[in-house]
């Protein structure tokens, strides 16, 4: 069964209110140290990530088997962040590859202020059974965090692209700018559960791509948690025999250090 954002959105809001009772109810931390005793640098760690794990099997009058690996490391220092993505998917039915899909990614953070930073990113992904060949993104611009409360966060990125991708059948390689908007917002809505959304934007003259990513985090223990995600993909152009629209719904199981 399908599901959507909006659904999700309004289940996960209706909760906030008790997840803001629960988290008022809570003891105040401790003052953070003074500046001279640590530094910002020492109170980053050095490197954190996430590694996600799926997998689905079925068997019966029909056999197929799903599995798809996510990594995302963030080195983290006083001025620069660099964030490493590598996705990876395949799936089997009847013993034939009817899926598989690969997507990498490296983002560099320089930080200004507090909560401002500039910042460069290579998105590259190769989908065997896509309209596809691959596709290639480079973007570079201005991030801002506009706000990060105890429940709430709120990213901000905008800035021109470049775009450039070849047609599975027709090797014809397309080339064009874009203005390019990235939205990240984080809710916890309990202190083990948190809700996450992500929206990317991409206007050009020749085509126009949204991306969506709405997912809902629980956690098991201090390193492992079980998340349920829902990706959307809408392109204004596509190969012909293509639809504009792509949707994936996955449960999977996350290791965090």
């Amino acid at each position: 069964m399908s599901i959507s954002p909006p659904l999700l959105i309004i289940a996960l809001v209706s909760t906030h209110g008790m997840a803001w009772a629960q988290l008022q109810g809570q003891t105040p931390q401790a003052p953070a140290q003074p500046a001279e005793n640590a530094s910002a640098t020492d109170e980053l760690p050095a490197w954190s990530g996430e590694i996600k794990l799926g997998w689905i099997t079925v068997r019966g009058n029909s056999e197929s088997s799903t599995f798809s690996i996510k990594n995302k490391w963030i080195h983290n220092s006083h001025d620069w962040r660099q964030t490493y993505k590598f996705d990876a998917y395949n799936q089997v039915s009847n013993e034939q590859r009817t899926g598989e899909k690969y997507f990498a990614s490296i983002q560099g953070d320089k930080k200004l202020e507090e909560q401002d930073y500039i910042f460069a990113l290579a998105e590259y992904e190769n989908n065997r059974f896509g309209g596809f060949a691959y596709e290639f993104l480079s973007a570079a611009g201005y991030g801002r965090e506009i706000f990060d409360t105890t429940i709430h966060r709120l990213v901000i990125e905008f800035g021109p692209a470049w775009r450039q991708r070849e047609e599975n059948k027709t090797h014809y390689e397309d080339k064009n700018l874009a203005a390019r908007m990235n939205i990240n917002y984080a809710m916890d809505i309990s202190p083990t559960a948190t809700f996450t959304e992500e929206f990317t934007g991409e206007l050009g003259n020749e085509k126009n791509v949204t991306r969506s990513l709405t997912q809902l985090t629980t956690q098991i223990n201090a390193s492992l948690a079980m998340s349920l995600a829902y990706a959307y993909r809408r392109s204004s152009v596509v190969p012909a025999g293509r639809k504009t629209t792509d949707t994936e719904t996955t449960v999977s199981l996350n290791y965090r250090f």
